[in-house]
C-alpha cells in the first residue's frame, strides 16, 4: 500500500513539472509562428509596393513621350506635373496592405525625373535626376511610421513591435534610339500593313515623308485632341502628309502610298485583320519576327491598290497612332501595280482623314505622332558611350530599367 502512494506521487509530480513545460513550449511556437506570420506580411506588403511603383513609373515615363516633343517649345514645368498626377492616379488603383496608396507628388515627393547616364566606374547607365528634357522616372513608394502609415502587425504588439516600416521603388526609361520592332507572343508590333514615300521626291512629284514631315513643309488642316482622342478641324502644331495609291489608270510609280505584304498574300481578311490589330509573329515570319533596321533595308512585296473592306477597317483606326514603314526604289508593273520596294525605316503616324477618290484612288491623311511600345528594339551598342545612333523622333521603347 506504500508503494502504491510513493508511485501516485511520483507521477502527479511528473505531471506537475511537465505541465508549464508544455505551456512554455506552446508559447515559444506560437511566438515563432507568429513572427513568421508578420515576416510574411511584410514580405507581401513589399511585394505590393514594389508593383505599385513600377506601374506607377510605366504610367508616368510614358507621359513623357507624347506629340509636345515634335511641336518643340516644350513646357516642361507643365509635362512633369502631368507626369506626377499620373503616377499618383495609377497609384491610387493599386491597393497596399487592403488601402489605395498615395503617393506625394510635390516637387520633393516620391517621383523624380532624369536620365540615364554613362558612368565609366561602375561602366553602365545610373539614373541621374534632372528636371531638363528627362527620359527617365523613378518612384519610390513607402509605408512608415514617419508618414504615419506604417505597417500594422498581427502580433508584434506582443513584442512591443505593433507596426513596421516597409518601401520600394522603380525606374521607367522612354528610349528612342532604336533598331526596329519585333512581334512578341501576344504581343504583335502596333503597325499598318502600309508604307509611305520615304525621302526625296517621288515621280510625278508626289510627297515623300521626308520632304514634307522632316522638313516641316506639310500643312496642318487637322488636330487632334489627346484627352478626348477625336479629330478636328483646325491646326495642333503638328503638320499632315497627304498620300495616294495608284491611279488604276495612271503610273503606278505616282503613288506615295503602298501596301506590303507582310506574309498576308495581299488577301483582304489578312489585311483587315492585321490593319485591326497589327503584325504578329506569324506575319512577319519572313523577317525572322521583326522589322530590323541596322544599316540594311528590308525588300518586300508590294501593291498600290488598296480593297474597299480594308479601306473601312482602316477607317476604324482613325486618330490610332500606329507605326507606318517607310520604303524608297519601288519598282512595279505599271498596269497591275504590283511590284517590289525595300523598307528604310520605321515612323508613327495617325490617320486623320481617308477617302475614296472617284478615280478609285485611296487618299490618306497622316499626321505624324509620338508612341511607345514594347516591341521596338533598342541599338544593342546603346550603352557604349562611344557609339553613336541616330534616335527616332516617332517611336520610344518603354521599359522597367530598376
Amino acid at each position: 500500500m506504500r508503494a502504491y502512494r510513493t508511485s501516485r506521487l511520483k507521477k502527479n509530480v511528473r505531471r506537475g513539472f511537465l505541465t508549464p513545460l508544455i505551456a512554455v513550449v506552446l508559447v515559444i511556437a506560437l511566438g515563432c509562428i507568429a513572427l513568421v506570420v508578420d515576416r510574411l506580411w511584410i514580405h507581401t506588403v513589399v511585394g505590393e509596393l514594389t508593383t505599385t511603383a513600377e506601374s506607377s513609373a510605366i504610367a508616368a515615363a510614358g507621359e513623357l513621350a507624347d506629340d509636345d516633343l515634335l511641336r518643340g517649345g516644350v513646357d516642361w514645368d507643365s509635362r512633369l506635373d502631368r507626369c506626377r498626377l499620373k503616377a499618383a492616379e495609377v497609384a491610387g488603383m493599386n491597393r497596399v496592405a487592403g488601402e489605395e496608396h498615395d503617393l506625394d507628388i510635390s516637387e520633393e515627393g516620391d517621383v523624380k525625373f532624369g536620365r540615364l547616364v554613362w558612368e565609366p566606374e561602375t561602366g553602365r547607365r545610373v539614373f541621374t535626376e534632372t528636371n531638363v528634357a528627362p527620359l527617365s522616372v523613378r518612384v519610390s513608394t513607402e509605408r512608415s511610421r514617419g508618414r504615419k502609415n506604417p505597417v500594422g502587425l498581427f502580433v508584434g504588439g506582443l513584442f512591443g513591435q505593433p507596426v513596421a516600416d516597409a518601401a520600394a521603388f522603380a525606374e521607367a526609361t522612354i528610349e528612342n534610339r532604336i533598331i526596329g520592332v519585333r512581334a512578341q507572343e501576344n504581343i504583335p508590333v502596333p503597325a499598318l500593313p502600309f508604307a509611305i514615300l520615304g525621302s526625296g521626291i517621288g515621280s510625278d512629284g508626289v510627297d515623300s515623308w521626308g520632304d514634307i514631315i522632316e522638313a516641316k513643309r506639310g500643312q496642318d488642316l487637322f488636330g487632334f485632341d489627346a484627352r478626348s482622342k477625336s479629330i478636328y478641324n483646325g491646326s495642333d502644331g503638328l503638320p499632315e502628309i497627304v498620300v495616294r495609291t495608284k491611279d488604276p489608270n495612271g503610273d503606278a510609280n505616282s503613288c506615295n502610298l503602298v501596301v506590303v505584304n507582310f506574309s498576308s498574300g495581299f488577301q483582304q481578311h489578312n489585311l483587315m485583320v492585321q490593319t485591326a490589330l497589327g503584325l504578329s509573329p506569324i506575319d512577319l515570319d519572313d523577317t525572322d519576327g521583326e522589322l530590323r533596321f541596322h544599316g540594311d533595308t528590308i525588300p518586300v512585296e508590294v501593291t498600290a491598290e488598296v480593297h474597299d473592306h480594308v479601306l473601312t477597317e482602316l477607317m476604324g483606326q482613325l486618330g490610332r497612332c500606329r507605326i507606318l514603314p517607310l520604303y524608297e526604289n519601288y519598282e512595279s508593273d505599271r498596269r497591275s501595280g504590283y511590284g517590289r520596294a525595300e523598307l528604310v525605316g520605321l515612323v508613327a503616324g495617325r490617320v486623320m482623314q481617308v477617302r475614296r477618290l472617284p478615280n478609285g484612288v485611296c487618299e490618306l491623311v497622316i499626321q505624324p505622332c509620338v508612341m511607345t511600345t514594347r516591341t521596338a528594339i533598342i541599338d544593342p551598342e546603346v550603352d557604349d558611350p562611344n557609339h553613336e545612333c541616330t534616335p527616332n523622333r516617332y517611336i520610344y521603347k518603354l521599359q522597367l530599367t530598376r
